[in-house]
C-alpha cells in the first residue's frame, strides 16, 4: 500500500496529470456538444419523441460516459506505463523501447480515443435504431464527424504534451518514427478534420431538408447552421493553431540556437522531440554543432603549438605539393645557467619557470607573426615567414 502511495505521489508532482485532464476535457467538451447539438438542434420529431419514449436514456448515457472514461484511463495507464516506470528508473529499461514508445505516444493516444468514441457511437445507433431507422442514420452520421474532429485535437493535444518527455528520452538518440505523420500530411489532416468535417456536416443538414429527414421549412435548420458555423471558427482556429505551434515552435528554437552560435557559444543543442522532417533537422543541427566544436577543439589545441594563423590556414586551405621557397628568419632562444638553476631547486620548480618561459617565448612569437618549431630543454626555436609569408621576416625576428 505504501508502494502504491509513493508511485501516486511521484506521478501528482509530474505533468502527468494535466496531461489526462486536458485529454479527458477535450473529449468531454466533444461529447457534450454532439449531444446537445442534436438534443436541440436538429429539427426531427423523433429526437423529441426519442428522447421522452426511450426509458433512463439519461442513465444510459451517464452510465457510458463513466465507462469511456474509466477505459480511457486504464487503458492509456496500459499504455503509457512503461514510460512511467522509465521516468522513474531510468537505467533499468532498454532506451531503443523508450525512444519508440515516446514517439508513439499521441499516435496511441488517439487510437485510445477512437475506440471509446467508436463503442459510444455504437450503442447510440443501436439505442436509436429500435426508435427511428432514420434518427439512427443521423446520430451516427452526426457522432462520427463529431467523434473524428475530436479524436485529432486529442492526437496534436498529446503530441504538445509528451514533448518534455520525448526531449528526455530521444537525448542521446535520434530515432525517426514511422508512426510520425510527414509535416504536410499533418497540416492537411488538421485541415480536414477541424474545417472540412464540420463544413461537411452544413452540406448534410441542408442535403436533409432537401430529402426531407427534418420538419418544418428551412428556416428551422438556422440555429444548427449557426452552431456548426461556429464549431468551424472554433475547431479550425484550435487544430491550425496547434498544427502551426509543432511547425512553429521547433523553427523560434532553432533560430534561437543558431543566434547563440553567431555570439560565438558553440554549446548548443536543442531538444529533440518529433518524428517528422522537423526532429530530422533537430538532430542535423545537433550533429553540426558537435562537429563544429570539435572543429574548434582541433583549432585551439593547434592554435597553441602553431600559432592561431598558422591553424586557420591549416584547416582552411589544401596543402599544395612540391614546397615553397621563402625567405625566413630563425630565432633560437635558450635559457643561460639553467643547468645550475635545476641543480639548486626541486623538479617542480625547475619545471614551472621552464614552462612561464616558455609561456612568455610563445606569446611574443605568436604576436610577431612566428611559429614555435621545436622546444627542445630549455631552448625553443623559431620560424618567421613560413609557413605564413611574411614581406619582412628579419624585422619580425628582431622585433621578437
Amino acid at each position: 500500500m505504501s508502494r502504491l502511495l509513493r508511485a501516486f505521489k511521484w506521478l501528482w508532482g509530474t505533468s502527468w496529470p494535466l496531461y489526462a485532464a486536458l485529454v479527458l476535457a477535450a473529449n468531454l467538451i466533444g461529447a457534450l456538444a454532439i449531444m446537445a447539438f442534436i438534443r436541440f438542434l436538429v429539427p426531427m420529431p423523433e429526437v423529441r419523441s426519442f428522447t421522452s419514449e426511450v426509458p433512463h436514456l439519461e442513465v444510459i448515457g451517464l452510465t457510458y460516459l463513466a465507462f469511456a472514461v474509466i477505459v480511457g484511463v486504464v487503458a492509456t495507464l496500459f499504455l503509457f506505463r512503461p514510460v512511467l516506470e522509465w521516468q522513474r528508473h531510468p537505467d533499468d529499461h532498454d532506451p531503443n523501447m523508450v525512444r519508440n514508445l515516446v514517439m508513439r505516444l499521441p499516435v496511441y493516444q488517439a487510437v485510445v480515443c477512437a475506440a471509446v468514441w467508436v463503442i459510444g457511437i455504437a450503442i447510440a445507433v443501436v439505442t436509436a435504431a429500435s426508435a427511428s431507422g432514420r434518427l439512427a442514420l443521423v446520430i451516427g452520421l452526426a457522432t462520427a464527424l463529431a467523434g473524428m474532429v475530436v479524436v485529432l485535437i486529442t492526437y496534436l493535444l498529446a503530441e504538445r504534451l509528451v514533448r518534455p518527455v520525448a526531449a528526455s528520452a530521444l537525448a542521446r538518440r535520434f530515432e525517426d518514427s514511422t508512426l510520425e505523420p510527414p509535416i504536410t500530411q499533418r497540416l492537411r489532416l488538421t485541415w480536414i478534420m477541424t474545417t472540412a468535417l464540420p463544413v461537411l456536416g452544413i452540406l448534410l443538414l441542408a442535403l436533409g431538408q432537401r430529402a426531407g429527414f427534418f420538419m418544418g421549412n428551412a428556416g428551422e435548420l438556422i440555429p444548427g447552421i449557426v452552431a456548426l458555423s461556429l464549431t468551424v471558427l472554433v475547431t479550425g482556429f484550435v487544430g491550425t493553431t496547434f498544427a502551426i505551434m509543432s511547425v512553429v515552435d521547433p523553427v523560434l528554437e532553432l533560430q534561437e540556437a543558431i543566434n547563440r552560435v553567431r555570439r560565438g557559444d558553440t554549446n548548443v543543442q536543442v531538444d529533440i522531440y518529433d518524428g517528422s522532417e522537423m526532429g530530422v533537422l533537430q538532430a542535423g543541427f545537433n550533429e553540426m554543432m558537435r562537429g563544429l566544436k570539435e572543429r574548434q577543439r582541433v583549432r585551439d589545441i593547434f592554435g597553441r603549438y602553431v600559432g592561431a594563423e598558422v591553424a586557420k590556414r591549416a584547416l582552411e586551405e589544401r596543402p599544395t605539393l612540391g614546397g615553397e621557397d621563402r625567405k625566413v628568419a630563425v630565432l633560437f632562444v635558450d635559457v643561460i645557467g639553467s643547468t645550475t638553476f635545476a641543480v639548486n631547486h626541486t623538479p617542480e620548480e625547475v619545471v614551472e619557470a621552464l614552462n612561464q618561459f616558455f609561456e612568455h617565448v610563445v606569446e611574443v612569437v605568436h604576436r610577431n607573426k612566428g611559429i614555435i618549431n621545436k622546444f627542445q630543454g630549455d631552448a625553443a626555436l623559431a620560424v618567421f615567414g613560413a609557413p605564413i609569408s611574411l614581406p619582412d621576416s628579419t624585422s619580425h625576428a628582431l622585433t621578437a
